[in-house]
């Protein structure tokens, strides 16, 4: 048995796949993969989760007895909209995946590092993020998240970049241009800033 709900019919280990469809299964009849674990089912990349992150309505009563590694976020505004239409194993839009992402993070260096990746890995925009940002009201690093989505999406691409542009700004140094692109010589090349 694999929770409260689930029952393998073989004594080997479930697959990755599978642990994470376990993890939702088990979680109620509104449930989904949220945060980083949502992010890297959309694509994102170098971002791992270190357990398996799943999103319930506020209230929700969740089994346990899983016997995975599953850490339950509870939400007052998650609700079946939230979940990804097109995919069959249930996860939030990317966005979503993204900002719980950023304002669960307890550094927000790495708040802001997931965001740039995101829009950096090509799977979302900066625009789509404020937007979700905005529908998540007042949460952690809420100003700090809106500023690091203007340095993205003025061309900052890293959470390094985004740290330049913080460190010109406090102290009074002109914004630099991002990501330009010089040829020299017949060669391409890009400069940050």
């Amino acid at each position: 048995a694999h929770g409260a709900v689930l029952v393998a019919m073989h004594n080997g280990p479930l697959t990755a796949d599978r642990q994470l469809w376990a993890a939702v299964l088990n979680a109620g009849s509104v449930a989904a993969l949220a945060a980083r674990t949502a992010a890297a089912q959309h694509g994102l990349t170098g971002w791992s989760a270190e357990r398996i992150e799943v999103l319930v309505p506020r209230g929700t009563a969740v089994p346990g007895g899983l016997g995975l590694p599953v850490k339950i976020h509870e939400s007052r505004r998650f609700g079946p909209s939230d979940i990804h239409a097109g995919r069959a194993l249930p996860q939030v839009r990317v966005e979503r995946a993204l900002i719980d992402s950023a304002v669960w993070s307890a550094r927000p260096r790495t708040a802001c590092g997931v965001l740039a990746a995101g829009v950096q890995q090509r799977l979302t925009t900066p625009t789509k993020l404020l937007a979700e940002l905005e529908l998540a009201g007042a949460v952690r690093h809420r100003r700090l998240l809106a500023a690091a989505l203007s340095d993205i999406a003025g061309g900052a691409q890293a959470g390094s970049e985004i740290d330049f542009l913080r460190f010109c700004r406090r102290h009074g140094l002109p914004r630099p241009e991002l990501q330009v692109r010089v040829d020299a010589a017949g060669r391409r090349r890009y400069l940050d800033a």
